[in-house]
């Protein structure tokens, strides 16, 4: 790429990062954003290279000044963020220091809890105080597809993308390469947003602009030959765009499935024109089988070696205790959020992580069955889609450490629920109109105020179900 491009690009960064200040969604998209646009600046600015910290440490000042700004607004739903979702993941990664204590590896954890800390502090502390509710997804979604597209192209086009064994990665030089899991990871997370994105029908340049988000999502994660975002992103898609369409009448029926059908050829035209003969082996079945079948015997084999000491069995073998406990393995994790819960936190952290799975859960479904208009329905879709997306790829590839993108997702949506439960509450006939949905429980045992007024915000700690 050109020296103008790249002058081009980085300019647009600085503009784009300072306007963020004062628009959260901005922030909170070059949150999600980070990784993928650190590669792409990191081919014109070799200083980035050996000092990428300190491009990651600008995000996280922006997030954090943006999301100061954002609680100190009246309509901030600050205490919304103090839920049992919040409270289980911060008991998590307490769990998780604590481990440090009694962890065979002790060393290597405690790197990693320096290492990490900080983007943890950024994305459990900072972050979700961004979206205040849920119609400021609409924003985020037209950030993130914008944003990325604009990255995945130009990592597409960029000379310095090419194949290193059957995954392409950016080439820095000197033996360099680039993260190949980071432009899955932006792929994926696109061409869900775009896939599953309804706004004012199909025509125009929104319509356009989803369709090359999946194409040059799916693109990307393609080529990087990271298979477990590229699965997770099909499957997510193909559960949810069905229900991310109104479901009201013949006409609209056939409408979804016509879109479905544009769907799925632009995911066939996505395959045909990026899985190549140099990344075709990637794909066969034998390697897809083989490595889901070699993760699963790690699983298994910290499994046995857990089920053999019941001493581990409450608290578990402590942080990062994997290559300890299973030797033969010759990897430092088991690279399973879920089942390393359990390993390293004991019944006690896979509680935890059960509660805050089924917290999460219980609201986004409630968001969904529950919206003010069609529109917060469609953003609740897509926040479902990520943390489900989000959820795929913490059961292949994360540890409570590097997860840290699924727990701010978990957060959000809670965060968000909290919000939407409260505003049904008090304002239940502005919901009356969409029947087609089932109504919630009844809040008739909860206190709430004799007169509240239209719209007005409880005091802290008043909302219903807490949780």
């Amino acid at each position: 790429m050109s020296q103008a491009t790249g002058l081009l690009l980085i300019l647009a960064t600085i503009v784009f990062s300072l306007m963020a200040i004062s628009r959260p969604m901005w922030a909170f998209a070059l949150w999600m954003l980070m990784w993928s646009l650190e590669q792409l600046l990191q081919t014109f600015l070799p200083f980035l290279l050996s000092n990428g910290l300190y491009f990651n440490a600008y995000v996280a000042i922006i997030v954090a000044i943006a999301a100061m700004k954002s609680m100190a607004r009246t309509d901030s739903n600050f205490s919304a963020y103090f839920n049992g979702t919040t409270i289980c993941v911060l008991l998590l990664y307490l769990l998780g220091l604590l481990g440090v204590v009694w962890t065979p590896q002790r060393e290597y954890a405690m790197n990693q809890v320096i290492w990490l800390g900080p983007y943890i502090i950024t994305a459990v502390f900072f972050a979700p105080h961004l979206i205040r509710n849920i119609s400021d997804i609409t924003e985020l979604r037209w950030m993130l597809m914008i944003g990325g597209v604009i990255i995945a192209g130009a990592m597409l086009f960029n000379p310095n993308l090419s194949f290193y064994g059957d995954r392409a990665s950016v080439n820095f030089g000197s033996g360099d390469r680039g993260n190949p899991l980071e432009l899955a990871q932006l792929g994926a997370t696109i061409t869900v947003v775009a896939a599953l994105s309804r706004d004012s029908g199909t025509r125009g340049m929104l319509f356009t602009l989803r369709i090359f988000a999946v194409i040059l999502g799916l693109g990307i994660a393609l080529k990087s030959g990271t298979r477990g975002q590229v699965i997770a992103a099909f499957l997510v898609t193909a559960a949810f765009y069905p229900i991310s369409r109104s479901r009201q009448g013949i006409a609209q029926g056939f409408i979804t499935m016509i879109g479905l059908g544009i769907l799925a050829i632009t995911m066939v035209l996505a395959i045909r024109i990026f899985v190549t003969g140099e990344n075709l082996g990637r794909w066969s079945l034998f390697s897809l089988t083989s490595g889901s079948v070699g993760r699963l015997h790690l699983v298994q084999d910290y499994f046995f070696a857990y089920l053999g000491n019941p001493a581990a069995w409450p608290l578990g073998f402590g942080t990062m205790a994997f290559s300890s406990e299973v030797p033969q393995a010759g990897v430092m994790f088991v690279e399973n959020l879920f089942a390393e819960a359990l390993f390293e936190q004991g019944l006690f952290g896979f509680a935890l992580m059960m509660f805050v799975l089924c917290n999460t859960t219980r609201y986004v479904v409630f968001m969904i069955r529950n919206p003010l208009d069609e529109q917060q329905r469609n953003n609740a879709i897509v926040v479902g889609g990520l943390l489900v997306m989000s959820f795929l790829i913490a059961a292949k590839s994360y540890n409570l450490w590097t997860g840290f993108s699924f727990y701010y997702l978990c957060i959000v949506a809670t965060k968000l629920g909290v919000v939407a439960r409260r505003d049904f509450a008090l304002n239940p006939e502005e919901y009356g109109e969409f029947d087609e949905y089932e109504e919630y429980e009844s809040y008739d045992d909860h206190e709430l105020p004799e007169d509240p007024g239209h719209g007005q915000e409880l005091p802290d700690g008043e909302y219903p179900h807490p949780a």
